[in-house]
């Protein structure tokens, strides 16, 4: 009896919409997808009724009597006054592809800023909008669904001469970007400021080494010297370990950018666990060292030590934006690095006026302290805090910087297989006289690397 009765129901929602069967559903655009909960499996009948109302069975479902179907809207609003008498008919709920947010962006509670809540994932508040975060590496995925739309440019510094292709042939550089901007668009991942604009400087090449004059006119560029474009933030996730990479050409362009108004943030190093590990350009007082630490925000085994260590953020197991539209999980202090630049990005767009040296102070002044009382050379002040970073005014200028401190070199750096609590960073070259540093890797196997020749013109990410 129920079934007639639907069916009487199907009829009638055929005259009252003035549909015919031979009407084609091109004529027919406004559709919506429905359940229809039957008394009894869907059969030859049904389906012929529906066909005739203009609409379409999807799908008959094993579990249950309920059947998704294509109807016109018209049909829908007669049919849903009917409903509950001897059928039930519903919309169907939509689902959509979900955000979901990396470990070490939870850590430094940066989408409390941007979402409101403890694991939002969805922008709803400031998310960096306004601001230019200049990543010197190995270049960016400019397709990338996750990044595409916060790239506002870049330069080839690798090519000769110099140009426009600043496309990724390693990955390093659009892991990077992602942790810092990875935009909130419903798909992968939401990163520490996902509305700041992203310029890719590429001064890396596809394994991962590079030479100082390509990073010097980087650096320049991301000042707004010869043709480029002023930043607000400088992310370099690469560096030199050894008294020879104390470069002063280096050292002045790093110096002159933070004097124009850039904060310039460098990864450590990961050549950690001895002491007096930070590599350049980090080692200078005008750039913001950035250590690693780990989900129990102890400081990575890998993470270079020093007096210079300013500042601490996750670097271990992070997952972020990769070429080909893909998603990689890394290690390194050049992991840790762009959390700390995204944090800087949220300040500068809370605060459009605060200067470089307003935001390293209160980077600095709400830092969760960890390790020895006060600043020390595994986490400096400590583990970012989005939260406290971006409330608040603007701090007062900083104090003088500490006394400059120098490298202790060393013969060889090596590293053998259960290093770094499972997390492998291999040297490639770790030489005292400035030959190349240690690169990120997701292998679990160890290596051990000698120095036997000296570089001091090279850099490497971290």
């Amino acid at each position: 009896m129920k079934r007639l009765l639907f069916l009487l129901t199907l009829v009638s929602a055929l005259m009252v919409s003035g549909l015919s069967p031979e009407r084609s559903r091109a004529q027919q655009p406004d559709y919506v997808r429905v359940f229809i909960d039957l008394p009894s499996r869907a059969n030859y009948t049904d389906r012929f009724f529906i066909n005739n109302v203009g609409g379409n069975v999807r799908w008959e479902f094993e579990t249950s009597n309920t059947i998704s179907v294509e109807l016109p809207q018209r049909a829908v609003d007669h049919l849903m006054q009917l409903s509950g008498r001897f059928f039930n008919i519903r919309i169907e709920p939509k689902a959509t592809l979900v955000n979901a947010i990396d470990w070490g962006v939870d850590q430094i509670n940066a989408e409390r800023v941007w979402g409101g809540a403890e694991n939002a994932v969805n922008v709803t508040g400031n998310a960096g909008a306004g601001t230019k975060v200049a990543v010197i590496d190995t270049g960016f995925d400019s397709d990338h669904p996750d990044l595409e739309v916060n790239i506002a440019g870049g330069r080839n510094f690798v090519a000769n001469p110099d140009n426009n292709n600043y496309e990724d042939d390693n990955g390093h550089g659009t892991h990077v970007a992602g942790t810092i901007a990875a935009a909130d668009n419903g798909i992968g991942l939401v990163g520490v400021a996902p509305e700041a604009s992203l310029y890719g400087l590429k001064v890396l090449n596809a394994q991962g080494s590079g030479s100082f004059g390509d990073i010097v006119k980087a650096i320049e560029w991301a000042t707004g010297l010869g043709g480029g474009t002023k930043a607000d933030i400088i992310n370099m996730s690469l560096g030199c370990f050894g008294a020879g990479c104390n470069d002063p050409a280096l050292k002045a362009a790093v110096d002159n950018a933070y004097a124009a108004g850039v904060l310039v943030v460098v990864a450590a190093g990961n050549n950690g666990p001895g002491a007096n590990t930070v590599g350049y350009p980090a080692m200078y007082d005008s750039a913001i060292a950035v250590a690693a630490t780990n989900s129990s925000n102890a400081v990575a085994s890998f993470s270079s030590r020093g007096s210079q260590v300013e500042l601490a953020a996750p670097g271990v197991s992070i997952r972020s934006t990769y070429p080909n539209n893909s998603y990689a999980t890394l290690n390194g202090t050049s992991m840790a690095t762009p959390h700390v630049a995204g944090l800087a990005a949220l300040v500068k767009a809370a605060n459009p006026s605060i200067t470089a040296s307003q935001i390293r102070t209160r980077l600095q002044q709400t830092a969760t302290d960890l390790g020895a009382a006060g600043r020390d050379t595994s986490y400096g002040y400590g583990l970012i805090d989005a939260v406290a970073a971006v409330g608040g005014e603007a701090p007062p200028p900083p104090p003088p910087s500490a006394p400059f401190v120098s490298c202790t070199a060393q013969a060889a750096v090596t590293s053998s297989a259960g290093d770094n609590n499972g997390y492998q960073t291999t040297p490639a070259n770790a030489c005292a006289d400035g030959g190349e540093v240690a690169t990120d890797t997701n292998s679990g196997s160890g290596t051990s690397t000698s120095c036997t020749s000296t570089q001091k013109d090279k850099h490497n990410f971290y």
